[in-house]
């Protein structure tokens, strides 16, 4: 469905945090993951942090993950059609990525992207 005047559409409605998309990856680490004992790794945008046991840790779906659910925080809105950037400071952007850190260490192992 076309959400703009440009004839553009975001597809993150349809591909993104999908109900009971943990059902089908429980299935996916029951019968591929676990007899082959691998680590495995997700990515994760806008997963609560309440959330995270079904996806990583010991009930989890996966070993580790990337949490990407700070990228966006330099965007006005979150409709995720066209944005306006904002103004931010490092000390933000540090305080989200230690957060995220914390977050993820109370469940799971978390996956660190190194530059």
């Amino acid at each position: 469905m076309v959400d703009g005047k440009d004839g553009l559409s975001g597809c993150f409605p349809y591909t993104r945090n999908v109900k009971g998309i943990e059902v089908f990856l429980g299935e996916l680490k029951n019968e591929v993951f676990d007899p082959l004992d691998c680590i495995t790794v997700s990515e994760a945008v806008d997963v609560p942090y309440s959330s995270l046991g079904d996806y990583i840790g010991e009930q989890g779906c996966f070993s580790m993950m990337f949490d990407f659910s700070y990228t966006n925080f330099d965007l006005e809105g979150k409709d995720e059609k066209w944005y306006k950037r904002k103004a931010w400071t490092a000390e933000e952007f540090r305080e989200l990525l230690f957060k995220s850190q914390e977050e993820i260490q109370k469940t799971g192992w978390p996956a660190c992207i190194s530059f």
